[in-house]
């Protein structure tokens, strides 16, 4: 079902496909402060949190979360401004009121009982309730993976809202990364960089880590860190070791990282391999069951 929601709102939408370059704070939607009080949604609950897919119990292996939520949309009042980084769907259930649905970069939508929106993917939206009758809605997010958020808040003043000064998720070049993909082609192009390949389903989160050995400061869906890979390092191409594993050994390199980019639905690592340890006589497969960078 989701897919099919999906699938129908891009091809309505293809600009919406790549998202945008959001930041936090943000105060309007297309110029202007969204209506409505900021209020969470009252009598809240989620029904439903599960991990997806045959490999639901080891979660750094690209699986999905299946998370549904309910809640009663007050009369006058409107969720914070956010983004939802895997995107979501919104379903007005019952109740007498109307959802105006606002997302930069496209005109505002009336939702009445019985339709539904859907939210897409790093898009900055809110949703409010304008009329004076309340209304019950249900929200559906199946997350890129699972550790990835369903929902970002982006506006100050609003549940959830974190500061970008004092919130460890900021990317920025001065920390390590780490990510990596099962089922990887690979193949070597004429300038002899190895472009390495997953899909998108097959992709860990990323993993920031601080400055002291072995600290984690935050995990991020791949997507945001494909996004602003280019922005984040510029010219330069970051150093990163390479570990792969094949036939149940593992084995490892060094590389310097060209680019990163999402392509029809898989993740294209470039890179300008400087090194490698193989078995005597081997070379790169062109095919890798797991594969794991660390950018330093």
């Amino acid at each position: 079902m989701m897919d099919r929601i999906k699938s129908d709102f891009y091809q309505g939408h293809p600009t919406a496909v790549d998202g945008n370059d959001w930041k936090m704070p943000t105060y309007a939607i297309n110029g202007e402060k969204p209506l409505g009080t900021l209020l969470p949604l009252q009598s809240s609950r989620t029904i439903v949190n599960e991990v997806t897919g045959e490999d639901r119990y080891q979660e750094d292996l690209g699986n999905h979360r299946v998370v549904v939520n309910i809640g009663n949309r007050k009369a006058g009042t409107r969720v914070g401004i956010h983004v939802h980084e895997s995107g979501g769907a919104t379903f007005v259930m019952k109740g007498k009121g109307e959802i105006t649905d606002f997302v930069e970069g496209y005109p505002n939508s009336v939702n009445p009982k019985g339709d539904f929106y859907y939210m897409p993917s790093d898009i900055q939206m809110s949703a409010s309730n304008l009329t004076d009758k309340n209304v019950w809605l249900m929200d559906v997010f199946v997350t890129e993976t699972p550790q990835s958020p369903e929902i970002t808040i982006i506006e100050p003043g609003y549940s959830g809202y974190k500061n970008p000064i004092t919130t460890a998720d900021v990317i920025d070049a001065s920390k390590s990364y780490s990510f990596g993909g099962s089922d990887v082609r690979v193949k070597t192009n004429k300038k002899g960089k190895m472009i390495f390949s997953y899909d998108v389903q097959d992709s860990s989160a990323v993993t920031s880590h601080g400055e002291k050995p072995g600290s984690t400061s935050s995990v991020l869906p791949m997507k945001k860190f494909e996004r602003r890979f280019k922005k984040m390092f510029g010219a330069d191409e970051p150093k990163a070791s390479l570990i792969h594993w094949q036939d149940g050994e593992f084995n490892n390199a060094f590389c310097e990282i060209e680019s990163i980019k999402l392509k029809n639905d898989r993740y294209l690592i470039k890179a300008d391999v400087l090194s490698m340890e193989m078995p005597e006589g081997g070379s790169m497969p062109d095919f890798i069951e797991r594969v794991s960078f660390v950018v330093n």
